[in-house]
């Protein structure tokens, strides 16, 4: 059948079984397929990055062969772009989430939109530089942002017929602020929960949306546009999965031949804005200790394997999270960090993290995922979970990451 088959027949039985609910929400159901084959990707993603990776590394500078590798690993990162789209649109996307202003992406945006506004559309821009916080992250909300304006700029292609109506400008308009929503107007917001919130809205004079198609909007692979034009029907998809994962919602109001209003409400955090880690390291650094490392994709266990030992760790794999909960529970004190895949058959890995750590509380826990569980920090610490890390795991990020969490730990005891 193949993986990505698996994937498919995988979610079948909750699809069929979803149909012919009438509180059924189709684009709940497409989410959840959707989800499941990004899961497949990301494991199929993962040793084609990692072998390829290793070679580069193994070739001498001047090797020409390096160049080839460049382009594989290329291709690869645009897979990533794609599951990323996936994940997107299916509400599981992993992002390190953290409070941030708005306002910054949206200038970033509006200046790459520039070259492709045409010379009839005018941009009309009034944000509010005190604009509060979200708890959000910066590429999700620089996606909703894109896919909001070039539906917008679409929108307005060709509307004017004549050369007297070619004169006029057309208007994207974007907007930012603050809104309060009172509990009794909850309802005019896709009841929103009453508080404060970050309102952003793209709205245009464009040709408009009549009432049939506003049904549809959202609904993965819908599309007005001409085959071979657009994101397939994903575009606007991926915008109602992000803002739905960031406790958000989206209003659209519309008239044919009266433009269109896009309206974004995202819940205004209160915390301060955490700085940017700038320092980053240029060499792969490696170190010691000893790892369990436990998925069950073979072919990421051997990529993982291999290059953690090069690098100077000791390294068991284990392909079921019950043989790895069996191992530590005979040794727990032979090993200095554990790694886990998330979704394994017989034990997810929270569950593998909440044994392991009932066992020994002090054993750091990282958990790769490709379906961003939504767990707070607090929640993951309760389980033991020290840190998340999105798949496909890049090799030198994966260094990194070990090599800190095991400082972090040494320098804890040293301070004990």
């Amino acid at each position: 059948m193949g993986e990505l088959g698996g994937a498919i027949a995988a979610v079948g039985g909750k699809v069929l079984a979803m149909k012919n609910e009438k509180s059924a929400d189709p684009i709940e159901v497409m989410q959840t397929l959707v989800s499941c084959i990004a899961h497949d990707f990301n494991n199929i993603l993962s040793p084609i990055l990692g072998y390829s990776q290793l070679a580069w590394y193994d070739l001498p500078q001047d090797s020409p062969v390096r160049a080839y590798l460049d382009h594989v690993l290329d291709a690869g990162k645009r897979a990533q772009a794609l599951v990323r789209q996936f994940q997107e649109f299916s509400g599981k996307a992993v992002f390190e989430l953290q409070p941030m202003a708005i306002q910054p992406v949206v200038d970033e945006c509006l200046v790459a939109l520039l070259d492709a506004v045409p010379s009839n559309v005018e941009i009309a821009a009034v944000m509010d530089s005190q604009c509060g916080l979200v708890l959000a992250n910066e590429a999700p909300i620089r996606e909703v942002v894109m896919n909001l304006c070039d539906n917008a700029l679409d929108a307005m292609k060709d509307t004017a017929q004549t050369p007297a109506e070619k004169q006029e400008k057309c208007v994207l308009r974007i907007e930012l602020g603050e809104i309060e929503v009172t509990p009794d107007k909850s309802a005019s917001f896709q009841d929103l929960k009453a508080g404060r919130y970050v309102r952003f809205v793209v709205s245009d004079t464009g040709r408009g949306i009549d009432e049939e198609t506003r049904q549809h909007l959202f609904e993965p692979y819908f599309t007005t546009k001409p085959k071979g034009e657009g994101t397939r029907g994903l575009g606007l998809a991926v915008v109602y999965g992000i803002v739905k994962s960031l406790d958000g919602a989206i209003v659209v109001q519309s008239e044919l031949g009266a433009g269109s209003r896009f309206e974004v409400f995202l819940p205004v955090c209160a915390q301060p804005k955490r700085e940017k880690d700038v320092c980053q390291e240029e060499r792969i650094l490696g170190g010691t200790g000893r790892l369990l490392f436990v998925d069950d994709e073979e072919s990421i266990l051997e990529v993982s394997k291999e290059f953690l030992e090069r690098i100077g760790y000791q390294v068991t794999t284990c392909i079921s999270p019950v043989e790895a909960l069996r191992i530590f529970r005979e040794t727990p004190e032979e090993f200095d960090l554990v790694m886990t895949d998330q979704t394994m058959p017989a034990m997810t890995g929270i569950e593998l993290a909440t044994a392991l750590s009932g066992i020994r509380k002090d054993i750091p826990i990282v958990l790769c995922t490709g379906f961003g569980e939504t767990l707070s920090r607090e929640e993951a610490r309760s389980r033991g979970i020290s840190q998340f890390m999105e798949k496909p795991v890049v090799l030198p990020d994966l260094a990194r990451e070990v090599r800190r969490i095991l400082a972090t730990k040494r320098a804890s005891h040293t301070s004990d």
